[in-house]
């Protein structure tokens, strides 16, 4: 029967290798669990970062090509015909471990759609009844019979498991020889789990000592059926550890092979480097990342159009080990793009969370298109939305292409069930003059946003903690010399609140914060950068009330991000040091519109007095837990600035601590 894959990952024989081979499929099962039980895929291009397809579920069911319900311990073979040979222990381990009696054999022209045929060994042949366990079935072609050979490991009784073979038909779906022994090791003890692979004229089998070392060994043989195999010294694994699932693949335009086995006991992979199949080196641990946690399964060297098709199929996952996973380095979306998305939030509408954030001008056009939004069910997997809010070509109006949008934050209004988005925007021509806080509103979260209006904020209004005292002072900005201690005391005092007070008050970096009781503010760098200022929002989140306060005059902060744990208020900032990362600023309060108090950076570990060469853009909250999310700014290129994620703890004193990671926290929550 034809069966559309349905979720999946697999291997092949090192010898069978087609032209342009660009990348390699894993295919692989993932646990013990009934639902881990079936075949997935994951894709990597030649420098070995896999990412799992179809976001790690399935691509085949088990429950409809198999007799148990479930299905392990994957191969793959790219046959000399051109087609794709797959076999996998048809076995649902809950059942026990002497529960199963067959496997399975798929066939494949495009590696999407497969047929299958389930064989049950006991059944299908006699002489049989004592059998306990069929495993691990792997395909090789036999050049000497011209056929496909699919090799097992198979126990009866109380006899140790031993390596079988038979021979298939032409459609692979049955065998048309009976099962005869292929391998028993000198010792006549167990051994399972064999992948053989075929390298100037000699086949090499690689098996697990099953139950006596539990390693991988190798014995060879000029003639694959003949019986006279030749046992290596010693095991190839490179650790002390138990493994099993052996398999091996040739690199791409190298003459080198890759072992990788199942470290099972301590859920991992190890991966070795040889080029005679006797002497392997370990792998350094980055030369092969995975963002996903394989059982026994194997890897196939596959073609760009292969790896573009299965792409194309079960999209590639993008929180991924070289991408989302790692933090500082460059995340990749669902259609293999990198994600051009900074200074922005994140929101959780339903079961998506929405990504908002500037497109910078380096991938894909020379200019900023305006707002990014991206998407994704599990903060790992982002799809590319387009763009949210789109800077025209042509027009006169304020926001067109040429102009500057930075810091754009979206957050959804309960009373009036929309999306509004607030954003730093600067006019074309006019540098960072303007320091507008601009607004547009959205019916749905990825828009397309509407553009509102762009203008300073609270014009003719003064700051509620303005005294009436400040009111009345008088100054001349242009006739004092900066940061003397007259100029700062003047600052202080509101000297620049006076100065743009009729024309409202600047606005550049900002976010937007919406408290527990829905009320919604606009937190901002404001006074030339010098001064914070928090501004109420109306009930819609479309204007301002006129109600705000200032704090810490000549703080020069910037890059407010603010959340709230229990009753208190904080808030994290950054210095002013233009694209260079500089050490984080923490406030604290009882209540958004009181008395703050500052801390020192929260940051801890490698780089900490940099902020891990971030700064900050906003707070998100998943599963309860805090996590401060950071661009690593690339002014060179600003398309290729980069997102860090640090998960915040909190010390005996309930105060924010931020300690350096490598990972992403977020990829765990996937």
């Amino acid at each position: 029967m034809a069966l559309p894959v349905v979720s999946g990952a697999f291997h092949a024989e090192a010898g069978n290798v087609a032209t342009d081979e660009t990348g390699y499929l894993f295919v692989y099962f993932t646990g013990n669990d009934k639902p881990d039980e079936a075949i997935r895929y994951a894709v990597a291009d030649n420098e070995l970062q896999f990412h799992a397809l179809n976001n790690n579920a399935p691509v085949l069911s088990s429950g409809r090509v198999s007799e148990t319900g479930g299905l392990r311990d994957p191969h793959i073979l790219r046959g000399d015909d051109g087609r794709f040979y797959m076999t996998a222990t048809d076995m649902v381990s809950a059942n026990g471990w002497d529960s199963n009696r067959g496997l399975v054999l798929f066939r494949s022209d495009d590696l999407i759609e497969w047929t299958s045929q389930a064989i049950n060994i006991q059944k299908r042949f006699s002489g049989n009844d004592d059998l306990k366990r069929v495993w691990a079935p792997q395909t090789i072609y036999d050049r000497k019979s011209g056929k496909y050979m699919v090799y097992w490991s198979m126990k009866h009784g109380d006899e140790p498991d031993i390596i079988y073979y038979a021979y298939t038909n032409p459609e692979f779906t049955d065998f048309v020889t009976e099962p005869k022994v292929l391998f028993t090791p000198e010792d006549g003890k167990s051994c399972i789990d064999a992948d053989i692979v075929f390298k100037n004229g000699r086949y090499y089998m690689f098996y697990k000592t099953e139950g006596h070392g539990n390693g991988i060994k190798v014995a060879t043989t000029k003639s694959l059926t003949s019986g006279k195999w030749k046992e290596q010294d010693g095991y190839k694994q490179q650790t002390d550890r138990p493994v099993e699932g052996s398999g091996v693949f040739k690199l791409n335009g190298s003459d080198r092979y890759v072992l990788m086995y199942d470290v099972y006991m301590d859920g991992e992979y190890q991966f070795c480097e040889s080029s005679d199949l006797n002497r392997f080196t370990r792998m350094d641990d980055g030369c092969v990342t995975m963002d996903f946690h394989p059982r026994h399964g194997t890897v196939l060297p596959v073609t760009s159009k292969e790896l573009s098709r299965l792409e194309q199929k079960w999209g590639r996952r993008a929180l991924a080990a070289k991408s989302v996973a790692d933090n500082g380095g460059a995340w990749i979306d669902t259609d293999g793009n990198r994600i051009n998305c900074h200074g922005g939030n994140i929101i959780k509408v339903d079961s998506l969370y929405y990504w908002y954030g500037e497109h910078r001008p380096g991938f894909d056009s020379t200019y900023q298109k305006g707002v990014a939004c991206y998407s994704s069910p599990d903060l790992a997997t982002w799809t590319n939305e387009g763009i949210a809010l789109e800077l025209p070509a042509d027009g006169d109006g304020l926001l067109v292409r040429g102009c500057t949008v930075e810091r754009p934050k979206v957050v959804f209004c309960k009373a009036t069930g929309k999306y509004v988005m607030w954003f730093h925007h600067e006019l074309k021509g006019q540098g960072y003059a303007a320091a507008h806080a601009a607004v547009a509103v959205s019916d749905t979260p990825a828009g397309p946003f509407r553009f509102v209006r762009s203008s300073r904020v609270n014009p003719g209004v003064y700051p509620a903690n303005f005294t009436d005292e400040q009111k009345t002072k008088q100054w001349n900005p242009d006739a004092m010399e900066w940061w003397t201690d007259e100029w700062k005391q003047a600052v202080t005092d509101g000297m620049l609140v006076q100065r743009d007070l009729d024309g409202g008050q600047m606005s550049r970096d900002m976010t937007v914060f919406v408290d527990t009781d829905g009320k919604a503010y606009h937190i901002y760098s404001s006074e030339e950068n010098l001064t914070l200022h928090i501004a109420e929002l109306s009930d819609d989140y479309m204007s301002h009330t006129g109600k705000y306060i200032r704090i810490y005059p000549t703080g020069h902060n910037e890059a407010p991000v603010v959340f709230k744990r229990g009753d208190k208020y904080w808030m994290i900032t950054s210095g002013c040091t233009g694209w260079d990362p500089n050490q984080a600023r923490m406030f604290s309060a009882d209540s958004l519109m009181g008395e703050w108090t500052e801390y020192p950076s929260p940051c801890i570990g490698d780089n900490w007095e940099k902020t891990f060469n971030g700064q900050g853009a906003f707070h998100i909250n998943v599963d309860g837990e805090d996590y401060f999310v950071a661009d690593e700014w690339h002014p060179k290129q600003l398309a290729d600035s980069r997102t860090k994620i640090m998960h915040v703890l909190f010390d005996n004193a309930g105060k924010p601590v931020i300690p350096y990671l490598s990972v992403n926290p977020l990829t765990d929550k996937r």
